[in-house]
C-alpha cells in the first residue's frame, strides 16, 4: 500500500511538471505505455500500446500527442506503418546517434 502512495505521489509530480510545460509551448510525444520493445510485441498489441498510451496522455493534458520514439532502439517498417496510421502527421521516430553506431559497427563486421 505505501509503494502504491508513491507511486501515486510520483505520478502527480509528473502530470504537473508535464502541464506547466505544455501550458508553455512543449509538446509531447510518447514511448508507449508498456516500455516494451516494439519488436517483442505483434503488430496489434504495439497499435493498442500506442494507441492507449497516446489517449491517456491527450485525455489528461488536453493536447495532442504528436510522436513516438521506440523503446530499445527497436523498431521496424511495419510497426512505422501502424505509427502512421495513428499519428496525423508524419512520426517522429528518429534513430539515436548510437543506434547508428550500433548498425554501423554491424554492417563493418
Amino acid at each position: 500500500l505505501e509503494q502504491a502512495k508513491q507511486e501515486i505521489e510520483q505520478v502527480d509530480q509528473i502530470k504537473d511538471t508535464l502541464k506547466k510545460a505544455v501550458s508553455k509551448g512543449h509538446r509531447i510525444a510518447i514511448h508507449g505505455l508498456s516500455h516494451t520493445a516494439p519488436m517483442l510485441l505483434s503488430k496489434e498489441q504495439f497499435k493498442e500500446d500506442i494507441l492507449t498510451a497516446k489517449y491517456k496522455l491527450e485525455k489528461m493534458f488536453d493536447t495532442e500527442v504528436i510522436g513516438h520514439r521506440a523503446p530499445c532502439f527497436s523498431i521496424d517498417d511495419d510497426r512505422i506503418d501502424g505509427l502512421k496510421e495513428i499519428f496525423s502527421i508524419e512520426p517522429i521516430t528518429k534513430p539515436s546517434e548510437d543506434l547508428q553506431k550500433i548498425e554501423q559497427k554491424k554492417e563493418e563486421d
